[in-house]
């Protein structure tokens, strides 16, 4: 009987199948391991996002923006805010105001993006700011 061949392209087919197999079947510790990875390594993250941004200018620029004509109000809302830091108007603390974690917080826009309400805005750590949208999103009809 003759002996079966592996070549290398079939055996990286192999292990691509192997990993979205195991990243179905195991989704959390996938994404645990994706985020502990993104820790230990930013500089990767920040690598890989510029080669993408290089490849595909056009389509992120499309994205972007389609994004900012689809929420125009939110985007003015948080534009706003991000101009009036640069110009030293608005102080962004040191800290989220939720969980007291020493961070470089967001803006929570927790009354809406009127032009009333652009720069009442609470600041939160990325964490507490994901816990707060994603309630919020749960609780609209």
């Amino acid at each position: 009987m003759p002996e079966k061949i592996v070549t290398r392209s079939r055996t990286k087919e192999y292990a691509r199948e192997y990993a979205r197999k195991w990243r179905a079947q195991h989704p959390e510790r996938s994404r645990a391991n994706v985020r502990n990875s993104r820790n230990r390594h930013p500089e990767g993250v920040r690598e890989r996002s510029r080669r993408y941004y290089a490849k595909n200018r056009a389509k992120v620029i499309a994205r972007t923006s389609a994004y900012k004509k689809k929420n125009k109000e939110k985007h003015n809302a948080h534009y706003a805010v991000t101009v009036a830091i640069w110009k030293g108007k608005v102080k962004r603390p040191d800290h989220c105001s939720m969980c007291g974690k020493k961070c470089k917080p967001q803006a929570h826009h927790h009354k809406g993006y009127a032009l009333e309400h652009r720069f009442d805005v609470i600041w939160l750590c990325s964490v507490c700011h994901g816990a707060v949208e994603l309630a919020l999103k749960m609780l609209a009809p």
